[in-house]
């Protein structure tokens, strides 16, 4: 992988992780964290099912588990005309 793509992918991450760090805080109540404003996230064209989803990898796998994954057939042509 690039350079240039894993920065790329890094601050997508970062993006993501700036989202949802109120909600994986430690020291904020479950009524707090029900309080999260869902309107940012929708702001930042994510669903609250995205929303879900991200802080359910961050708890699971940390920082890294935000980075956007490469796609397997990258640079495979999908469709054959013939």
């Amino acid at each position: 992988m690039k350079k240039q793509e894993l920065d790329q992918r890094r601050e997508e991450a970062l993006r993501r992780y700036r989202i949802i760090a109120p909600l994986v805080e430690e020291k904020l109540s479950r009524k707090r964290k029900a309080q999260y404003p869902v309107a940012d996230s929708q702001q930042e064209g994510m669903s609250s099912r995205t929303l879900r989803r991200y802080v359910a990898a961050f708890k699971k796998g940390g920082f890294d588990a935000l980075l956007s994954r490469e796609r397997k057939d990258k640079g495979v042509l999908q469709s054959d005309f013939a």
